[in-house]
């Protein structure tokens, strides 16, 4: 399946697809090589086609960052006593071209719509769980669990932030007694 906007092809098969979309990860350049040291900071990203999520666009860019400090880059505004992380998702831009792959390095840039449709921030121990609480968000979007749309922020934030819990207490995966 190939994804095609804006006259910007992805050819690569996505990472997760489902009933409602499809999301391809972002392949981070190493730290330091990434453009913007502000860059630095991403644990994760997706790109993501969320068929009906809106009426006027349907993609997104979801990642998280970590919120510790960077080199040269203004410290990380913490809004959650105890948060290590920030998870967002952002409208694409429907009138401008995606970046030309999924490589990011410098130049890369994505254009999109304000205000963020969602930010959440939350505690993870490290940053593999963090990636891995991303990794289920996206999966939520193109499984038709969640919409990315910002009307659910309400709805995203009790999740990341039960999820995160789940977690941090071991109960993440295990089946319901």
């Amino acid at each position: 399946m190939a994804f095609n906007y804006q006259g910007t092809r992805i050819s690569e098969p996505p990472t997760y697809a489902g009933v409602a979309g499809e999301a391809w990860r972002l392949r981070l350049a190493p730290i330091g090589q990434r453009g913007k040291a502000d860059s630095d900071g991403t644990v994760g990203g997706f790109l993501v086609h969320a068929r009906g999520a809106h009426p006027l666009w349907n993609h997104y860019a979801v990642s998280v960052i970590h919120l510790r400090p960077i080199a040269n880059v203004k410290p990380p505004t913490i809004t959650k006593p105890g948060a290590t992380h920030e998870f967002l998702i952002l409208s694409l831009n429907p009138e401008e071209p995606l970046p030309p792959s999924l490589d990011v390095g410098p130049g890369w840039t994505v254009k999109f719509l304000t205000p963020v449709d969602v930010v959440e921030q939350f505690t993870a121990a490290d940053d593999a769980v963090a990636d891995q609480i991303l990794e289920l968000a996206v999966r939520a979007i193109v499984d038709g669990q969640l919409s990315p749309d910002q009307d659910w922020r309400s709805v995203w934030k009790q999740s990341i932030a039960q999820t995160a819990a789940h977690f941090a207490d071991g109960t993440h995966g295990l089946p319901r007694s």
